[in-house]
């Protein structure tokens, strides 16, 4: 697939459009074929290193579109749902935001 990447903290000159491994869903996850997506000040942020992350890194916390695949033990979705992207996930008593952590 084609995505948009950063290999390392900087600016808007860090981007990369590029060809990166095609994801697959693990235990619990669903992959989204994304039909819309948007860059927030996360994104930003993430790419300017606060934090850093590991990379390379493709970003982008907010999208929509359809499930393409199920990843073990998910329930309640189907290929071909049209779902939108909430980027919260609690873990631990924490919500973390995907991109970020």
């Amino acid at each position: 697939m084609k995505a948009i990447r950063i290999h390392e903290d900087g600016g808007p000159e860090v981007l990369r459009y590029e060809d990166a491994p095609d994801p697959r869903p693990g235990p619990g996850e669903v992959l989204v074929r994304l039909r819309a997506a948007s860059m927030n000040h996360l994104d930003v942020w993430v790419r300017k290193g606060l934090p850093s992350v590991p990379k390379p890194r493709i970003l982008g916390a907010d999208g929509a579109g359809l499930v393409e695949e199920l990843g073990d033990g998910v329930t309640g979705f189907s290929p071909g749902d049209r779902v939108g992207i909430n980027p919260g996930v609690e873990h631990d008593g924490r919500i973390s935001v995907i991109s970020e952590h």
